[in-house]
């Protein structure tokens, strides 16, 4: 096994065992829930009504929230520390190499791995989400428990590249995000209807260029105990985490080639797919329909292809379901015996263009053995009728001849008898 194969495995076995602890830790904040609902004098049922089970995301526009947008997002719940990003999900598949063993450089030493997201993105937010708030003595539940601190007695700082962009201040002081709204909800959700969140606390937008890194530190105000730490690297995304292979168009087969495009358990043989990491000129046949599979993309990622460049002609290709992965179809639009450049990008890092090459075969040089036999069999027919015909000719010509010979023997056997 080698390097980079071992490094997935031991990636994979990171992901199980992040979801294993944070199925422990949705066991643990159950229960602790349970015992601070009965330490409030209040039933479960009353618990359970004033909190939320998740969070969601939903864009503002005009002040209204958009249930048709798409938005990218993290909510990522904690027992003592809930906080939002907004802008870019978690990190991406293709993103797990930089996750696990990327070196931030001498400035960015390496990040810790449980709060490290990867991004594609240039613009995010953070918000911080709150259980409960304290007033009067009393605590008032926001989100899903009691646990945790009161964000009143809590501070944070913001560091790009090493550098301190936002000094320490108290996270009470902070407003609401105005281009976002944080949306409780409890399922299941076609009994529930979701309320935006009482309080949340945005830390502002970022803007990063490619391979800056963030860093977002909260601690205690009173006693400067370090409470959260998130980092975010905005990686290089390249687009080359596809494979090209090739499938015929013939009614017998395309059927059965279309089937097994669209099934992830594909019959087509490993030597007909390139990878789209390690070579960038593809050969195709000209009577054969390329295919550009991208996989590993989460969901409302887009692919942007263009045929053209300077100024591009940017089309946009996504999946519906994810583990399907997204195509690009490269057909009889192009010209046989040409090379032809795509350029490739992700939406989310438009400024990070791929481009490969498809160089399509030329089609062979057709003999027309139908037009050849029907022409040569109409050559003989007219050489052989017109072969007939001069014989005819020649033959009456030859017993013409003859005929005047006969008579001038006979003219002449006259004048002899008459001498």
């Amino acid at each position: 096994m080698g390097h980079a194969d071992k490094r997935w495995v031991w990636a994979d076995m990171k992901l199980k065992l992040e979801q294993t602890l944070n199925k422990m830790k949705q066991l643990v904040i159950l229960i602790v829930f349970i015992l601070n609902a009965s330490q409030q004098g209040c039933s479960q049922q009353e618990a359970a009504s004033a909190a939320f089970t998740d969070a969601i995301v939903k864009k503002r526009i005009n002040g209204k929230l958009c249930d048709s947008c798409n938005v990218a997002s993290v909510v990522s719940e904690e027992y003592d520390f809930n906080f939002v990003i907004t802008g870019a999900g978690h990190t991406p598949d293709r993103f797990r190499q930089f996750k696990f063993s990327f070196n931030y450089g001498p400035a960015r030493p390496r990040a810790l791995l449980e709060h490290t997201y990867v991004i594609s993105q240039r613009n995010i937010g953070i918000s911080f989400l709150p259980n409960f708030l304290q007033e009067n003595g009393r605590k008032i539940q926001l989100y899903r428990h009691f646990g945790g601190p009161d964000y009143k007695h809590l501070e944070f700082k913001a560091e790009q590249n090493g550098k301190v962009i936002k000094p320490w201040a108290p996270l009470s002081a902070l407003g609401e995000d105005n281009d976002y709204a944080i949306v409780g909800i409890n399922y299941p959700l076609e009994k529930n209807t979701p309320t935006p969140l009482k309080r949340t606390f945005f830390a502002g937008n970022f803007n990063l260029n490619i391979l800056d890194s963030l860093k977002v530190t909260v601690r205690e105000i009173a006693t400067k105990k370090l409470l959260e730490t998130i980092r975010i690297l905005r990686a290089p995304d390249t687009a080359t985490n596809f494979i090209f292979y090739q499938v015929p168009v013939t009614s017998k087969e395309f059927g059965l080639n279309l089937q097994n495009v669209l099934n992830t358990s594909s019959d087509i043989q490993e030597k007909d797919v390139f990878k789209g990491e390690s070579i960038t000129i593809f050969k195709k046949d000209y009577a054969l329909i390329g295919l550009l599979r991208f996989m590993g993309l989460s969901g409302g990622e887009v692919v942007q292809y263009s045929f053209e460049k300077k100024p591009y002609k940017w089309q946009s290709a996504s999946s519906i379901e994810d583990e399907r992965g997204t195509f690009i179809v490269l057909g009889n639009q192009m010209q046989a015996g040409k090379d032809h450049d795509v350029y490739l990008r992700y939406k989310s890092q438009p400024e990070t263009i791929h481009k490969i090459t498809i160089r399509v075969n030329k089609k062979p040089v057709m003999i027309p053995w139908k037009k050849i036999a029907a022409i040569s069999i109409f050559l003989l027919a007219a050489g052989s009728i017109g072969f007939y015909l001069w014989n005819r000719r020649n033959k009456q010509k030859l017993a013409a001849m003859k005929r005047k010979n006969e008579d001038v023997e006979t003219r002449l056997s006259l004048l002899s008898g008459q001498l």
